[in-house]
């Protein structure tokens, strides 16, 4: 069986579209491991293409904390903008899709997929990393041209 992984798309239907073009005709099941949604513009597209695709999926940090699963005080600025934004724009059907998503790790037809259960002393180091490079990003104007690329009138899609 090939199987066809996906990981982090983060609501990037441009990259899951050339991801799917590349490798069309070469795989027999999908895999994807989590983060459907966060920071694109494209939650509800590319929530539909993997619910289309019948992935083997488990929930992301994103797709949890879309869902109000999770609390975001934990995420830089960039990603709790893109979380209430996401939660906001995600139909209701896509909405429980990721809720229901199970947190991983899940086995069936002998394929696996896990999450990473990161030590809190390694959590702590990649927020205070991540504090320190979103430091000078301003949220609005960041996350706000992504937004507006998905309403571009020539129709500029993804990041």
């Amino acid at each position: 069986m090939r199987i066809l992984i996906f990981s982090d798309l983060h609501a990037n239907r441009t990259a899951l579209d050339a991801a799917l073009d590349a490798a069309k005709g070469r795989w027999d099941r999908v895999l994807c491991l989590g983060d459907i949604v966060g920071y694109g513009p494209d939650p509800n597209e590319v929530t539909a293409k993997i619910r289309e695709l019948q992935a083997l999926t488990i929930r992301g940090n994103h797709d949890k904390a879309v869902c109000g699963l999770m609390p975001t005080h934990d995420f830089n600025p960039v990603a709790r903008a893109a979380a209430e934004w996401t939660r906001a724009e995600l139909r209701p059907e896509n909405l429980e899709f990721l809720r229901a998503l199970p947190p991983g790790p899940i086995e069936t037809d002998g394929l696996g997929a896990g999450g990473l259960a990161a030590s809190p002393a390694c959590g702590r180091k990649l927020r205070r990393a991540a504090d320190r490079a979103f430091a000078e990003v301003s949220v609005e104007s960041r996350f706000d041209r992504t937004a507006a690329r998905r309403r571009s009138p020539r129709g500029i899609r993804g990041c």
